[in-house]
């Protein structure tokens, strides 16, 4: 039994978006859905724990696994918030076996629920009293290795006070240089990417995953968070006795933000990236004028990364202070005795100017790195197969040329 509930196959987690919340028809208050980034309510609540609202689904109760449920919000001060958890049998979504009430002390960490049924739904109510604002956002639910770790066993979490979350897993492998970091792309289904392709390497390997949104939040964040995710690399290299110019950062499409991010800061010694995308406030202004309803969630990007003073000055101050989020932190790094290798989309419909624009920052700046760029033709998420074979061919060269260590 102990081994079947932590050292299973595979990883499993999924969320509830705000989208799916229903209010409670007794709610009385403002609503307002922003997006899949939140839905906030605001007005009385009153003075006894009450039902704001719920949402429709809910999450599938899988044999012999343990769930753990982690709610994003946040409330003014005079707001006090409960979650109740619900277990339903299949195909009997009013016939409840079970009622769980998890107050704020208990939600400060992920929420295990245990000894559930063998099969059937959790469905999960917020309640609320008190005055103020409420924001509620998605709800996550994970498969949980007990104290083994997050989704692999071994992974972590990184969270900031926002209650704003990225997942990691950290392979020591073989204890030789280099350490290879991969950020996962958008992901609807939670959990870590390239795991078999970053452990063929047989290197150390550092994954990231942000299941923030519907799908990524661009590793983008606070202070505090954005911290908390240089400091999980710098750990693992000195865990390692690594330096680093044995860091190599790499990633696909919105995994690719946060390789040039940080690796840009942490001067790595390679950075190799598919599909760049650095102007995130183009990637939402396109929404628009170019690709008409296909990657909305860069809508709910824009809105989490800029200021409710820059929305007030209007699309133009989002899209521009978005973009400097990424410019204005490159612009600052030293990058001399980095590699930087970019396949990228001559007619990508996300962002095609992130590879152009490189160059002329980096002439701008006078920094010198190794640069190696390859146009396809195609949209963004066309020449996916072509990108994942280059992006594992430059791995092994600088492994090869920089790392003396052959392919197997």
């Amino acid at each position: 039994n102990w081994l079947q509930t932590r050292l299973f196959d595979h990883q499993g987690g999924g969320k509830i978006d705000p989208s799916m919340f229903e209010v409670a028809p007794g709610y009385r208050g403002s609503l307002e859905f922003n997006g899949f980034l939140a839905v906030e309510l605001s007005g009385d609540f009153g003075a006894d724990f009450q039902p704001v609202g719920t949402y429709r689904w809910g999450a599938y109760i899988d044999p012999h696994k343990l769930l753990k449920i982690w709610p994003e919000y946040s409330h003014s001060a005079g707001v006090e918030l409960r979650m109740v958890v619900y277990e339903a049998p299949p195909g009997n979504a009013y016939d409840f076996s079970k009622r769980l009430v998890f107050d704020e002390a208990q939600m400060v960490d992920q929420v295990p629920i245990h000894d559930t049924l063998a099969a059937g739904n959790l469905c999960v109510t917020f309640e609320a009293k008190g005055q103020g604002w409420l924001s509620l956002g998605n709800v996550h639910f994970r498969w949980s290795r007990y104290e083994m770790g997050e989704f692999l066993p071994g992974g972590g979490r990184i969270v900031d006070h926002d209650r704003r979350e990225v997942n990691y897993y950290f392979s020591p492998a073989d204890l030789k240089p280099p350490l290879n970091v991969y950020f996962s792309g958008y992901r609807m289904a939670e959990g870590f990417e390239a795991y078999y392709m970053m452990r063929s390497f047989g290197a150390p390997f550092l994954l990231f995953a942000d299941p923030r949104i519907e799908g990524t939040g661009f590793y983008l964040g606070s202070p505090e968070f954005e911290a908390q995710i240089k400091d999980r690399i710098l750990q693992c290299l000195k865990a390692l006795g690594f330096n680093r110019h044995q860091l190599n950062m790499s990633g696909l499409s919105a995994g690719t933000f946060g390789a040039m991010y940080y690796g840009s800061q942490l001067g790595a010694h390679s950075i190799i990236v598919g599909k760049p995308l650095a102007n995130l406030g183009d990637v939402a202004q396109r929404e628009q004028s170019v690709r008409y309803g296909t990657f909305p969630t860069s809508l709910d990007v824009i809105n989490l990364h800029t200021t409710r003073a820059v929305q007030k000055a209007g699309r133009k101050a989002m899209v521009k202070a978005l973009n400097a989020r990424f410019w204005e932190t490159f612009d600052q790094t030293d990058l001399d005795a980095t590699a930087l290798m970019l396949t990228y989309m001559r007619q990508d419909d996300y962002d095609d100017k992130t590879y152009h624009d490189l160059l002329v920052h980096l002439a701008q700046t006078g920094k010198h790195p190794y640069v190696i760029g390859r146009g396809l033709d195609g949209h963004h998420n066309d020449g996916l197969n072509e990108t994942a074979t280059w992006l594992k061919k430059q791995f092994w060269t600088v492994m090869e040329r920089d790392f003396d260590r052959r392919k197997r």
